[in-house]
């Protein structure tokens, strides 16, 4: 949620405030990679437990590789601003509906994160377990979400994952 937060402000700023809104972006990178870090390591250490313990569950593993591609895009975007302050201003030059997506990206987000833990809860209280609870949480909190930001980008002037292979000014 504090990563949502801080790219909305840092996507509200950007042209009034450019300093101010890569700053925000910063911090909200920080607690994104440190809770990145220790969400993955907890989940890939229990995979593996699993694994060692006759009890893996395979459909766990897409849902959780598609999660980590799609929190990589994030660390992406960051890397790309960091190497290139002119960049983002170039893409959103290109697609002026950027700022759009990336705040329904970044609702969609609060949403997976809602649902997931909702379905968490639900699992520990025995109402949803085993496969039902492993395909809606892989389906409705990573693939469904991926779709809509997927078909949302083709009618928006945004560039969806497009831009992370376009080069800003530092380049030219």
């Amino acid at each position: 949620g504090f990563m949502s937060l801080a790219s909305l402000i840092s996507c509200v700023y950007q042209d009034k405030a450019p300093d101010l809104a890569f700053g925000v972006l910063v911090a909200g990178n920080i607690v994104f990679l440190a809770s990145c870090a220790y969400f993955y390591v907890y989940h890939w250490s229990r995979m593996f437990r699993h694994v060692m313990q006759n009890r893996f569950r395979p459909l766990w593993m897409p849902g959780l590789f598609g999660l980590m591609c799609l929190h990589g895009l994030t660390i992406a975007d960051f890397a790309k601003r960091v190497d290139d302050a002119g960049w983002w201003t170039i893409v959103c030059t290109i697609y002026p509906d950027e700022w759009w997506w990336v705040a329904d990206v970044r609702i969609i987000e609060l949403f997976v994160t809602a649902a997931a833990l909702w379905l968490i809860i639900l699992h520990i209280q025995g109402v949803f377990t085993g496969m039902k609870n492993a395909a809606l949480v892989v389906i409705g909190t990573i693939f469904l979400p991926v779709g809509i930001m997927a078909l949302e980008s083709t009618w928006l002037r945004a560039s969806a994952w497009q831009h992370y292979l376009m080069v800003g000014p530092k380049y030219w």
